[in-house]
């Protein structure tokens, strides 16, 4: 997913339940309406403590509606071992020389 090729939009969410219902079933039609004929969806999952749960719990209910889900957090991560890897092709590590005197 490239998520900087695309044009950027915010949908905030309060609530993800609602008493008597599943999660984000409440919400579902405004989801649709908002993302329209969007395939994928980028998600900040900073809401709760643990990102990765949080993130494969909300995958599933968007795939259920037709929608591809990365999280935030995957895509920084990726992009950080991407460059971290560039750099250890790049250069080469030198001890430090402190003490060495």
């Amino acid at each position: 997913m490239n998520i900087g090729s695309v044009a950027e939009r915010l949908l905030l969410i309060s609530n993800s339940t609602l008493y008597g219902s599943g999660y984000l079933d409440h919400a579902e039609s405004e989801i649709r309406d908002f993302l329209g004929g969007t395939a994928c969806v980028a998600f900040i999952p900073f809401a709760m403590y643990d990102w990765k749960a949080y993130t494969t719990k909300t995958q599933e209910r968007f795939r259920a509606m037709g929608y591809q889900l990365a999280s935030v957090h995957d895509i920084s991560n990726a992009r950080r071992r991407s460059s971290e890897r560039d750099l250890r092709g790049r250069w080469q590590y030198v001890p430090s020389l402190e003490g060495a005197v």
